[in-house]
């Protein structure tokens, strides 16, 4: 039986979500940079898809960020949120209104997570983190890993914090064309079989080691190409190294990187519909979104047994050790078995199905007005 994302009540596991209902009584202020944020990317889409479909169950009121709600005639009260939803990573605004806060990674502390960030980077994000959590009145994460992973790193109050499940774009669906003619069009080719990678080139997502286990299942006579698709690190100083590391050729086989820099989703949805197998192999991951999308696909997917990857992929994938030696035997085994492949790629399609954008705003509606009807206190103030 899959386990239904929703939204996660302390102490527990994410418990299922129920259907959207419009609530009047809420209305819901929202930074107007959060707003604007354009579906690109993981954090832009998850708000952006979020926010579309809380539009039609709640009003929305775009707050200026750097100024608080203030008394004033009875027309004006009307219009001013009754909780302010906010970005867990980014500075807080200004409110009067009980908080919620997004905050959609959540492993700082762990230490191989720690060891791929910039000392500015890390000292940047886990400030923000902690000073979000302790205003708020409630947390909304997307996993039970990231949930317990706040619980013990903050202390926080079990009943404060919850793991809602991110949703699956219907763009990702099994059949989506395109991807091979892709392939074979950029490496100016013939149409070969390919190992799917898809996410930005950050330390953290582990290229190298899938590219080691790459150039092992080429020396034992399978002929896939890996296709590395994705956008740089932004946080990175060195990220044009890391393009250059990641394009280089593998070792003893040459001519099987083929690179696609951030593709549109309809292209994507059509390169993990075509993939052999999608491996995802990072140290930490708070949900992993392109694993989803992946399965979405009907792609058999591989991904590390760290941070939510297990939760999200459950059954329907090979979840393995993020090392060469357990990567090229789990991509090894489905690449020489289609049988297999086949079998889990159904699977793992059947489960991304139970994961929508609805059930996600469902579940944050659910803390939204929980928070709402909370007395408001005193306005908090941001941390100078």
């Amino acid at each position: 039986m899959l386990p239904a994302p929703a939204c996660g009540r302390a102490p527990g596991e994410p418990a299922p979500g129920g259907p959207m209902r419009a609530s009047r009584r809420v209305r819901v202020g929202v930074p107007a940079p959060l707003l604007a944020l354009a579906p690109a990317g993981g954090h832009g889409k998850v708000w952006h898809r979020v926010l579309s479909v809380l539009r039609g169950a709640v009003p929305i009121v775009s707050i200026d960020p750097n100024r608080a709600a203030r008394g004033g005639p009875r027309r004006r009260q009307l219009r001013q949120p009754t909780v302010v939803l906010a970005d867990g990573h980014a500075e807080l605004p200004l409110a009067r209104a009980p908080l919620v806060v997004a905050v959609l990674e959540a492993g700082w502390f762990e230490t191989e997570l720690r060891e791929t960030l910039t000392p500015e980077f890390y000292d940047y994000m886990s400030a923000r983190t902690e000073q979000a959590v302790r205003a708020a009145a409630h947390v909304i994460t997307i996993s039970a890993a990231a949930r317990r992973d706040l619980l013990r790193e903050y202390r926080l109050e079990p009943d404060r914090v919850h793991a809602v499940h991110l949703g699956l774009d219907p763009v990702f669906r099994p059949g989506a064309e395109g991807g091979r003619a892709l392939v074979a069009r950029v490496r100016g080719g013939p149409d070969v079989p390919y190992v799917l990678y898809a996410a930005t080139l950050h330390p953290r997502k582990n290229l190298p080691v899938l590219r080691a286990a790459m150039a092992r299942l080429a020396a034992a006579g399978f002929p896939h190409v890996l296709v590395v698709a994705g956008g740089p690190a932004p946080d990175r100083p060195d990220s044009s190294d890391l393009e250059r590391a990641a394009c280089a050729e593998l070792s003893g086989a040459p001519d099987r990187i083929v690179r696609l820099r951030e593709p549109s989703d309809h292209d994507l949805a059509g390169l993990m519909a075509g993939a052999d197998a999608f491996c995802l192999p990072s140290l930490y991951e708070g949900f992993g979104l392109t694993a989803l999308e992946a399965m979405g696909c009907g792609a058999p997917v591989v991904v590390s047994d760290r941070g939510a990857l297990p939760e999200v992929v459950g059954d329907a994938g090979l979840v393995v050790e993020p090392s060469v030696p357990s990567l090229t035997a789990a991509l090894g085994s489905l690449l020489s078995d289609p049988a297999k492949a086949q079998e889990l790629g159904e699977r793992a399609a059947v489960r991304a199905r139970g994961f929508t954008w609805e059930r996600t705003a469902a579940g944050w509606l659910e803390v939204l007005q929980r928070a709402g009807g909370e007395p408001a206190g005193a306005p908090y103030t941001r941390a100078r």
